[in-house]
């Protein structure tokens, strides 16, 4: 959470970003206060089209949801679901 206020104190310094779309690794579990710090009114997307089994680490094992896709007030995502490419230590996401 310090990590998380802090980069919002940063992006806040140098005018407050509007982001359409934020993705990728946070390292933190879906429904985390942390999320809601660093990106204010985003929606997941998860939530609105998610469907399977929502775990994205370990790849082998998916037991956390820690990769995420946020969305901006004029986006909607209409499906989201994990695959494994084979690769990496995390499970791909796809989002339509």
């Amino acid at each position: 959470m310090d990590a998380a206020r802090e980069l919002r104190t940063l992006l806040d310094e140098r005018g407050p970003p509007r982001f359409d779309l934020v993705l990728g690794d946070f390292n933190t579990t879906r429904g985390s206060p942390s999320l809601a710090v660093l990106f204010p009114g985003m929606r997941h997307a998860w939530d609105e089209a998610g469907r399977g089994w929502s775990g994205s680490f370990p790849r082998q094992l998916p037991l956390w949801h820690i990769d995420h896709v946020l969305l901006g007030p004029d986006l909607r995502v209409v499906d989201y679901h994990m695959v494994d490419l084979g690769v990496s230590g995390h499970l791909a996401q796809v989002v339509e």
